[in-house]
């Protein structure tokens, strides 16, 4: 009964739901298609459309730029008020 009542574990959607509604960011550990990880602090402004499959566009701290994320290859979110330091693990950013 009690292990029932426990809340799941929180999906990346969760935590960009509530970055999107309480205007925070996100901080998270983000791993790219070609093997690529770091660690990023991305500003969401709206799930967008890419080849067919939706995906976060957000301001992305690291490069400075507007790009889009797959939210199921970020890891390790954290929501922040202050963008925190970014640094490429391995890869390109």
């Amino acid at each position: 009964e009690l292990k029932e009542s426990l809340p799941g574990p929180r999906l990346p959607v969760d935590y960009i739901k509530e970055a999107l509604e309480r205007k925070l960011m996100i901080y998270c550990h983000y791993t790219k298609r070609t093997g690529g990880k770091s660690l990023r602090t991305l500003e969401p402004i709206g799930y967008t459309t890419f080849h067919g499959v939706k995906v976060l566009e957000c301001y992305d701290y690291l490069t400075e730029e507007n790009r889009s994320f797959a939210p199921h290859r970020m890891d390790k979110i954290e929501l922040v008020k202050e963008p925190k330091e970014s640094k490429v693990i391995t890869g390109q950013p």
